[in-house]
């Protein structure tokens, strides 16, 4: 069997800390590739969600499954490589079955996409995921919540700013940026109305 192993975390914290970080999903599935006697053609990754489909990792393995030159994707959990809407998903489907490309996961599950069971199970699988992704938002969303409640902040905050005590402050050495900015931001207004009138 030649196969290539996808590799997938939502976000940059998760491909170092997870359980199933970025070099954890690589330990495992090499090993079992290894275990299975199988042939590693290439391997791919992503640091994005499973609900988008244009990816450079995803896009890359589609490629190599449509050049005939792997019979197996394998992946940690079929998740890892889809939590995609209906739509996307059927795409992404028909790729691999036109091509006679099986989903592998370390459990020992081979997944099919010309068996009508296979696919029924593949299906579930990725309605169940799609649930999880909505879950998962609405769970991170409601944290955000939350701390705006509390008067907290929440996100990546300006790099020029500390938070401290429910309220931001700009860094010492970088209290010359807001005047610098309002000024160019003037200076272009004018230049513009100027430029505009003429």
């Amino acid at each position: 069997m030649k196969v290539a192993n996808y590799y997938r975390v939502s976000t940059k914290i998760q491909a170092k800390e997870d359980r199933f970080s970025l070099a954890a999903q690589k330990t495992e599935l090499n090993a079992y590739v290894k275990r299975q006697g199988w042939h590693l053609v290439n391997e791919f990754v992503d640091v994005e969600t499973g609900g988008k489909l244009d990816k450079k990792g995803l896009n890359g393995l589609l490629d190599l499954a449509e050049s005939g030159m792997i019979n197996v994707v394998l992946c940690m959990d079929q998740d890892r490589l889809s939590r995609l809407d209906t739509v996307s998903w059927e795409y992404l489907k028909s790729v691999l079955r036109e091509n006679s490309v099986k989903i592998a996961e370390p459990n020992g599950t081979l997944t099919d996409l010309t068996n009508e069971d296979d696919e029924f199970m593949s299906d579930l699988k990725n309605l169940f995921a799609q649930r999880e992704k909505r879950k998962t938002v609405n769970r991170m969303m409601y944290g955000k919540r939350q701390r705006l409640r509390e008067g907290k902040g929440w996100g990546a905050y300006p790099f020029e700013y500390y938070y401290d005590n429910g309220l931001f402050y700009i860094k010492d050495g970088w209290s010359w940026t807001i005047p610098m900015i309002d000024d160019l931001y003037l200076n272009w207004r004018t230049d513009t109305q100027r430029l505009q009138g003429n």
